[in-house]
């Protein structure tokens, strides 16, 4: 397990730092990497939250699972893992030109694969019971919906805790850059 300073360097909810933040320094990881609560669905039935109470008895039905990567039987900081950063893996660039009579034709185009963003906005909206989707929480009277409930705001409850992979994304794009015709 790779050594992880205390030091945590961005928050993604301005208004709920200690409950958002998520990139750590650590030995033999680039500055600014990922640390995240890993989840494994919400407590959609009773035999999940059965399961699931075993490690935090505060559980109800709705709730997020996260994994207790660490097995010691307590969520904590110990349980974040390594997630990957906002640094891409691969940049790639791509010119190309033709040129026909008197038309010239170019264009650049860029990519940048293999890097994650975490998105503030989600994090904020649903951490403060803001977001459209809430409107498909988990209830009784939906119970089959990957969002779950909201109970309070993030610095209270930790459905919508910001340093959890929920709010991961992938980063890679692709954008055209330049087109010239002449």
């Amino acid at each position: 397990m790779m050594e992880i300073q205390t030091f945590y360097l961005l928050t993604i909810v301005g208004r709920a730092s200690d409950q958002s933040r998520v990139t750590a320094l650590a030995v033999g990881r680039e500055a600014g990497a990922f640390y995240l609560w890993t989840t494994n669905g919400i407590a959609d039935t009773e035999e999940k939250l059965a399961n699931y109470q075993l490690l935090d008895s505060n559980a109800r039905m709705g709730d997020v699972m996260f994994n207790d990567n660490n097995p010691d039987g307590v969520l904590d900081d110990n349980d974040r893992v390594y997630s990957g950063s906002g640094l891409p893996k691969y940049e790639i660039g791509y010119t190309f030109s033709a040129n026909y009579k008197s038309f010239d034709f170019s264009m650049n185009w860029y990519a940048a694969l293999g890097q994650e963003i975490m998105n503030g906005f989600n994090a904020w909206s649903y951490g403060f019971g803001r977001h459209k989707d809430l409107l498909y929480q988990w209830s009784e009277a939906n119970p089959v919906t990957p969002i779950p409930t909201y109970r309070q705001d993030i610095r209270n409850h930790r459905n919508f805790i910001g340093y959890s992979d929920l709010w991961l994304e992938d980063g890679s794009y692709l954008r055209l850059r330049q087109v010239q015709v002449v």
